[in-house]
């Protein structure tokens, strides 16, 4: 989404033996960013071991380009064993 370029499409051609177009690739123009957050359901004060419980409030991201793959609701349970 950043770049214009559909990166999943190009990794399934380049798996069909494809060559990569390096000239178009090098012609990427970026013109927003990305970032990445992730919460982890893991205590701190205990060695960052697994902290599974219910998730009480939650405000997630909203806005234009702002995408929220992350599943959680309020009141969901967090599984000891969530993201392994």
């Amino acid at each position: 989404m950043v770049s214009g370029v559909d990166l999943v499409q190009w990794q399934i051609r380049i798996a069909r033996g494809e060559k990569l177009d390096l000239d178009r690739l090098r012609s990427w123009r970026l013109a927003v960013i990305a970032i990445e957050c992730r919460i982890y359901a893991e205590d701190p004060d205990n060695g960052f071991l697994p902290s599974p419980g219910r998730i009480v409030k939650l405000r997630a991201p909203a806005g234009p380009g702002v995408r929220d793959d992350s599943g959680a609701a309020a009141g969901l349970d967090v599984p000891i064993f969530y993201d392994r």
